[in-house]
């Protein structure tokens, strides 16, 4: 079986991916400050010996509390966001700007 799967955030008609650099990660998550906002993940299961697959996709609707320059600071140093979407992952310690 083979799994894939990717997340974008969206805010308004802007699609926040994975931010390259520590300034792009910043902008995104004061962006985010203070908002609501959607998470899209797409799902592809694919059973190769079977020739069977299944895709589906989930929406999230999030809302940030307003976070200040700290809050974003730590956050970046302590779990680098690089590979998430948005700039930060929910299950991180992210979790408190909700």
């Amino acid at each position: 079986m083979v799994i894939g799967a990717d997340t974008i955030v969206v805010l308004g008609d802007d699609i926040l991916g994975k931010p390259d650099n520590k300034t792009r990660a910043e902008h995104m998550l004061q962006t985010l400050s203070g908002e609501t906002h959607q998470v899209y993940t797409g799902v592809c299961l694919k059973w190769i010996e079977k020739h069977l697959h299944h895709l589906f996709a989930e929406i999230t609707t999030v809302t940030f509390r307003d976070l200040d320059e700290n809050d974003i600071a730590h956050y970046i140093e302590s779990c680098p966001p690089y590979d998430k979407a948005g700039a930060y992952g929910i299950q991180d310690w992210s979790a408190v700007f909700v």
